[in-house]
């Protein structure tokens, strides 16, 4: 009898809260892998602003476009690459808002970049990563005055791995270019392009980064500094990350309010508060706009540390107005070409 009360009991516990959740409003968010997975922010967001908190995630810029232009509609909360949203700007809504007074508060470099680029007031900043060099010092010393060119000249024949993402890659031929032929204008991601750049390193295109770095020949990864570390952490490899003021780039995502109401506007504000990015740092090991230490790491704190010291020397990746044209056209050419040239070197 006591376990039938006690099942009964559980039970109508469980239809009350199921109900209780259906009666709430539902706010459908669009993040980037990763960054909203963990269930602890879900049960956080829903706590705090009384609704029911759903997200759908996407890989890559480019994915981001296609679901965007597909269902945006769907949305009340995008979270999406500063690089990306130059291509939809014109099609966000803007309305008024409190999100952008979070930019207040925000790091001063960083918030004079937020405030002299005439962002709607539904969108603040939501978080940063350096994108620097993982590397293995058996087979490759990089310094922090090197440039892009001399990092791929030194790594030789050995593995080099890139991010599948044509976006990141994009940006990094671009840089790579303005530095050494001091070209203004983005540099289009072709593979000719990019091959005088990775010269006679071993390119490996990919997301699935353990497999590479596991081989001997590894030199080196172009990789998001919170990836990097999350990856030398759990590894125990004596791997390292540099950040070289010349070759380095700060990846910003941005967070959009899509739907003017009171339900989207708190789970925003919660996004972009210090009290929820405190916890979103520990899991991601990415930085705040706010720009402060709250992971108790001595290998964050080595990072976070370099990146402070230089962050005004490191280029804010900057808004690709036509991403499809200068980045992604050719993308999928770019890696079956590597893929062959692999293949003949075996």
């Amino acid at each position: 009898m006591k376990l039938l009360k006690l099942f009964l009991f559980t039970f109508s516990c469980l239809v009350y809260s199921v109900v209780a959740l259906a009666d709430k409003p539902t706010v459908n968010a669009l993040a980037f892998w990763g960054f909203l997975d963990n269930p602890k922010i879900t049960q956080l967001i829903q706590d705090k602003c009384n609704v029911k908190f759903s997200h759908d995630t996407y890989w890559t810029n480019s994915e981001f476009l296609s679901t965007y232009k597909q269902r945006s509609s769907e949305y009340d909360i995008i979270i999406l690459s500063n690089l990306i949203y130059g291509s939809v700007k014109d099609q966000l809504p803007r309305f008024n808002s409190n999100l952008w007074k979070t930019s207040e508060n925000y790091y001063p470099y960083i918030k004079n970049y937020y405030l002299s680029h005439n962002y709607g007031k539904n969108t603040a900043f939501f978080t940063h990563a350096m994108v620097g060099f993982l590397y293995n010092p058996k087979n490759i010393k990089i310094t922090s005055d090197q440039n892009i060119f001399d990092i791929f000249r030194n790594a030789k024949h050995n593995d080099v791995v890139l991010v599948d993402d044509s976006g990141e890659i994009g940006n990094m031929l671009t840089e790579a270019y303005r530095e050494k032929y001091k070209i203004r204008t983005q540099t289009k991601l072709t593979y000719d392009n990019l091959r005088r750049l990775t010269q006679d390193s071993n390119i490996y295109i990919t997301s699935d980064f353990g497999k590479v770095f596991d081989n001997p020949k590894f030199a080196f990864a172009y990789v998001w500094s919170g990836d990097a570390l999350k990856y030398i952490k759990d590894s125990k490899k004596a791997y390292k990350f540099i950040m070289p003021t010349s070759a380095t780039s700060i990846c910003t995502d941005i967070i959009v309010e899509m739907k003017d109401n009171p339900y989207t506007q708190c789970v925003a504000q919660a996004l972009t508060s210090q009290e929820f990015l405190k916890y979103f740092e520990n899991d991601t090991y990415y930085f705040s706009p706010y720009f402060k230490n709250d992971v108790n790491d001595p290998l964050y704190d080595e990072v976070y540390q370099q990146a402070k010291s230089n962050l005004s020397k490191y280029k804010m990746i900057q808004p690709v107005h036509d991403f499809n044209d200068y980045y992604d056209s050719k993308w999928s050419e770019i890696k079956v070409k590597y893929m062959e040239l692999l293949g003949e070197k075996k």
